[in-house]
């Protein structure tokens, strides 16, 4: 029953993510619509360094914190995360402007929007990943991914039913109320436990420690998003909005592949760092196992239906998005093999190897900025797409050899087929 909950939860939020996107493409042009997604993306790399592994943290510390009934220590968490989130949104405001300027979007509203949106989003995800701590999963993903999304429909809407113009600045504001709305929500409801940002607002000392702490989950926050979010970015740079809103386009349609896996980490989140601290090694193989062959079944599905009629969804956005097939073909394949390779970078990083993880990320994000670079001009997008997906896949084959290797947990699609076989963790 978890799984179907989560399975039709996810289902509607994505069709309203991609709702939205359909309803950005069609009321506007591809240079709007390429710059809509130029801002989202810097946003979404952007909230990564603004929160500072906050996310991650939470989903470790706080199940630990409730099991030993400390509210303080969850309220002075929650504080301190806060903190860190205004005080990092002010630092990146100079490199808000400079990818703003480079993407030559610094017109009217937007930078300031930009950056409200940037600090609102990182408040947004911090609220989001208290709740799922306190195995309010299905709530965090109805408000962010679900009802946010309507809140923007229907506000964007309302501003062509009065004629508003349809430029960039006007979007971001639509995209600023809809997350501004969602986060009152969420920490209305996380004040219920103890965790909201009122709450930890008495908690606010030993900062420097909670950077230092945070450090190696910033780097995995950053990395694997910044693996999938980076080449948006780089089109942009490289090839101008229009290349930018074709790119999306295709990267939109295959977020529907990752969907499976991404529905089932949010489940398995909540109990690794609590079954891992108690020693429950081999409880937490088997979840790991059922989530897998879960993820696996949903992906194998969707990735042959994209493979048939990639070309049709794509052609919902418009005749001239078409053009991306090649791209879309690419990000599957990528998508593919991190789904056999399964919730490797959540596993890892709340098991003791997220400075491992971290390191990794840093090397292969460097990889993928130069061989990306090499690849467009030789191939133009599709070669950034094919960075993307070597960069994606070579990420998680090293780690879950090492976490193999470390704690004997098997994270892929294999461990169910070992388990299946009688053979032990470490086999």
């Amino acid at each position: 029953m978890k799984y179907l909950q989560i399975f039709s939860l996810k289902a509607l939020s994505v069709v309203a993510l991609f709702g939205v996107q359909l309803f950005v493409a069609k009321s506007s042009s591809v240079e709007v619509y390429g710059a809509y997604n130029y801002v989202m993306s810097m946003v979404t790399i952007g909230s990564l360094f603004i929160i500072w592994g906050g996310d991650r943290l939470a989903l470790k510390k706080i199940p630990i914190f409730i099991a030993e009934q400390s509210k303080q220590l969850s309220r002075e968490f929650v504080g301190k995360s806060l903190v860190l989130v205004v005080v990092n949104t002010v630092v990146a405001i100079p490199l808000c402007y400079y990818f703003l300027s480079k993407g030559e979007l610094l017109i009217g509203s937007t930078f300031v929007f930009s950056v409200c949106l940037l600090l609102v989003f990182s408040v947004l995800k911090l609220n989001a990943a208290i709740a799922r701590a306190t195995n309010r999963v299905l709530f965090a993903e109805a408000i962010t991914n679900l009802v946010r999304p309507m809140i923007f429909i229907v506000l964007f809407g309302a501003g062509l039913l009065f004629q508003m113009p349809v430029t960039v600045g006007n979007v971001a504001l639509f995209l600023l109320a809809s997350f501004a709305a969602a986060t009152v929500i969420i920490d209305w409801s996380n004040q219920k436990f103890s965790v909201g940002l009122l709450d930890g607002s008495k908690g606010l000392h030993q900062i420097k420690k909670t950077y230092v702490e945070g450090v190696p989950y910033l780097f995995i926050g950053i990395g694997f998003p910044l693996l999938t979010s980076m080449d948006i970015i780089l089109v942009g740079i490289l090839g101008g909005v229009e290349n930018v809103g074709i790119y999306a386009a295709s990267s939109k349609v295959v977020s529907v592949v990752a969907m499976g896996l991404v529905a089932v980490n949010l489940l398995l989140g909540p109990k690794i760092s609590k079954l891992h601290n108690t020693g429950s090694q081999e409880e937490l193989q088997r979840e790991i196992n059922a989530n897998n062959l879960v993820a696996l079944l949903f992906v194998s599905c969707t990735s042959f239906f994209l493979l048939f009629f990639g070309v049709e969804l794509l052609g919902f956005f418009g005749p001239e998005y078409k053009s991306g097939l090649a791209i879309l073909h690419v990000l599957v394949a990528g998508q593919l093999v991190n789904t056999l390779c399964g919730p490797v970078n959540l596993v890892a990083s709340l098991v003791g190897l997220q400075s491992f993880n971290a390191r990794l990320l840093i090397l292969v994000c460097g990889l993928e900025f130069l061989s990306a670079i090499y690849l467009y001009d030789l191939y133009g997008v599709v070669g950034v797409a094919a960075s993307a997906a070597v960069a994606l896949s070579f990420v998680n084959i090293v780690l879950a050899y090492k976490l193999w290797r470390s704690t004997g947990l098997h994270s892929g699609v294999w461990g169910a087929y070992l388990c299946f076989r009688g053979r032990g963790m470490y086999e």
